[in-house]
């Protein structure tokens, strides 16, 4: 598991109920800017984007079942180009109020270049399926909160936020692979 205390900046998108209660967990997503998050385009595909009605953000918890706090989202912009998973898959969601929490750093012109560079490691975080059954233990909260164990199933979505270091590989390897 991870803390919130190490990345403060990650959201998760729920579905939203009758009567606003949270649904199901949908995706993830970075604070860039007080009333902004990114996110991924196929997250929010189904939805229209003046009506964010049926989505709500969580933020400021590890875990999805405690700790955190939620938002409305007044807008949803995607990508004009978006054609599907690959394709300028990127969103923006303008929330209803700006959100207290340090934004993730974003990197421009040549640093951008360098992160790409292949072989190097990036974090991935998330609360994506895993495969396998195993506990996981984790943070609840704040950094430095109660300690929490869960089970997870076969390609269960995690309760908890997990991350990874994975490294960076050219598009054509990538495009080999989504051909299998």
């Amino acid at each position: 598991g991870t803390s919130i205390g190490e990345f403060p900046w990650q959201i998760s998108i729920f579905s939203v109920g009758a009567g606003g209660q949270l649904g199901a967990q949908r995706c993830g997503g970075s604070v860039v800017a007080g009333r902004w998050v990114l996110t991924a385009a196929h997250c929010i595909e189904d939805l229209v984007p003046t009506d964010p009605s049926p989505i709500a953000v969580y933020f400021g918890s590890t875990s999805l079942e405690a700790g955190g706090q939620v938002v409305d989202v007044e807008t949803i912009y995607a990508h004009p180009d978006y054609l599907g998973v690959g394709s300028d898959d990127i969103a923006l969601l303008e929330l209803a109020t700006a959100i207290d929490v340090p934004s993730v750093r974003l990197a421009s012109g040549r640093e951008a270049r360098d992160l790409e560079v292949e072989g190097a490691l990036a974090i991935v975080t998330g609360w994506g399926n895993t495969p396998g059954s195993r506990e996981l233990s984790g943070t609840v909260g704040e950094k430095g909160g109660e300690s929490s164990v869960q089970s997870v199933d076969v390609f269960d979505t995690s309760a908890l936020l997990l991350g990874a270091l994975v490294p960076v590989v050219d598009n054509g390897l990538c495009d080999e692979r989504g051909d299998d």
